[in-house]
């Protein structure tokens, strides 16, 4: 009987030392990041520990941010985002559609592919991302005007948001009711949007809890672009975030406006590598490219 006692205190002593041991050697919670888009990230305190954050220029005035970092509650994030100064007179962001919307009809189109119909007319695609919601015919929810073409006028639904580059290249956003009040003939290009996550430099309170995969628009108060994609709906890689989360991280990036566009599968993130018009991110349609209604490219003239 003894022999066990000793053997069970043994076994204690040794878990002990197991546990100070562990303990004595734990490095201290520290986070750090390699760049200014990363800092931001952290400031929204959204953020918990940084994974890998990295920021590429693409072309002068344009600059590719991507991080994967853990949540303060605790979720795998990956987010990409663009700064596109599109004051630059070789920079331009433009409306593009599925299938070029050569017929009356509206269809759906993965990004990649209406991009490369972009280039086919002799435009240069440094990258872009997903638009407005639609519905399974292709048509979108809100306004949609490309190169001064008005397909679809502003929703039944005035209370919606819209992107838009006015035709003296100005980034815009506002409600489609104000579209409804002072016309549309100022926007060469447009799109709609859905919900308000920042407003005159403010945080618009979100009630939708849904942590899933989400694109949003803002523009800064220089008139700079950010165009930001979360992937999500996976687990292991991305989960996504909530609405209120978007809007904290918009406002660090410098958004005095910002609205969110199609989410969830629709979620898009393409970039130019290697001469080529490729997807980036992840999406949460069984890790494959949605097809979508429209979407926003960034151009080089």
């Amino acid at each position: 009987m003894k022999s066990i006692y000793s053997i069970i205190l043994a076994g204690i002593a040794s878990l002990s030392m197991l546990s100070c041991s562990d303990t004595s050697e734990m490095v201290p919670y520290v986070l750090t990041t390699q760049t200014e888009f990363g800092q931001q990230m952290v400031n929204s305190g959204v953020v918990g520990s940084v994974h890998t954050d990295s920021s590429t220029v693409v072309a002068e005035g344009v600059q590719e941010n991507y991080i994967h970092f853990l949540s303060q509650d605790g979720y795998v994030t990956r987010a990409y985002a663009y700064m596109v100064d599109v004051n630059q007179a070789d920079l331009d962001i433009k409306v593009c559609t599925a299938n070029d919307y050569n017929s009356t009809m509206y269809s759906k189109q993965v990004l990649t592919e209406q991009a490369k119909l972009v280039e086919a007319a002799g435009n240069t695609v440094l990258g872009g991302i997903n638009g407005d919601y639609f519905v399974s015919s292709g048509r979108p929810n809100g306004v949609l005007v490309k190169d001064s073409k008005v397909i679809k006028k502003y929703s039944t639904k005035a209370t919606l948001s819209y992107f838009g580059i006015t035709k003296d290249k100005k980034a815009v956003i506002g409600d489609e009711s104000d579209l409804v009040a002072n016309g549309m003939d100022n926007l060469r290009d447009a799109i709609g949007g859905k919900d308000w996550l920042v407003r005159a430099g403010n945080v618009m309170p979100q009630t939708v809890p849904i942590r899933e995969a989400k694109t949003a628009i803002g523009v800064t108060a220089s008139g700079k672009v950010i165009m930001f994609v979360v992937d999500g709906g996976q687990f292991y890689y991305s989960n996504g975030m909530i609405l209120a989360d978007v809007a904290k991280v918009m406002l660090q990036l410098g958004c005095t406006d910002a609205i969110n566009l199609g989410s969830g599968k629709s979620s898009t993130f393409i970039s130019r590598i290697n001469n080529q018009i490729v997807l980036r991110n992840i999406p949460s349609n069984n890790m494959a490219e949605d097809a979508i209604s429209n979407g926003l490219l960034i151009i080089k003239k």
